[in-house]
């Protein structure tokens, strides 16, 4: 994103600093939101993207349910419709690779272990 924004806003983008930066940040933003969900028991309800793209109503029905609030049928068509009207790609597809940064996500890994264990995170994009 931030690769993105650069090259939209300033016409080019730092590909370097990128890679030097935005791993730091995003483990710290990681961190933060660990740090803040144990200091808040019962006030985070933690989604999968995958659980989402692969069975969204099944996923929706069960954070309804983690929120204490009723699935109804009129939610579940909105849902259905939504979907329906906007589905993945649908103003196109991006794949983001970390080697376009020149980093590697064998050796990204062990920064966001934290994560990636407590959060049991899916691979992508293998």
């Amino acid at each position: 994103m931030i690769d993105f924004a650069q090259r939209l806003y300033i016409g080019m983008s730092d590909k370097k600093w990128i890679a030097s930066d935005m791993p730091g940040q995003a483990v710290e933003h990681a961190r933060r939101a660990m740090e803040f969900s144990e200091r808040h028991p019962g006030r985070v309800i933690d989604v999968h993207y995958a659980d989402l793209i692969r069975d969204p109503l099944e996923t929706m029905r069960a954070l309804y349910a983690a929120l204490g609030d009723e699935f109804t049928a009129e939610a579940g068509h909105g849902m259905r419709s939504w979907l329906a009207d906007n589905p993945q790609a649908k103003f196109g597809k991006h794949e983001y690779r970390l080697s376009e940064f020149g980093l590697d996500a064998d050796e990204l890994r062990p920064r966001f272990g934290d994560y990636l264990d407590r959060y049991n995170v899916e691979p992508e994009g293998h």
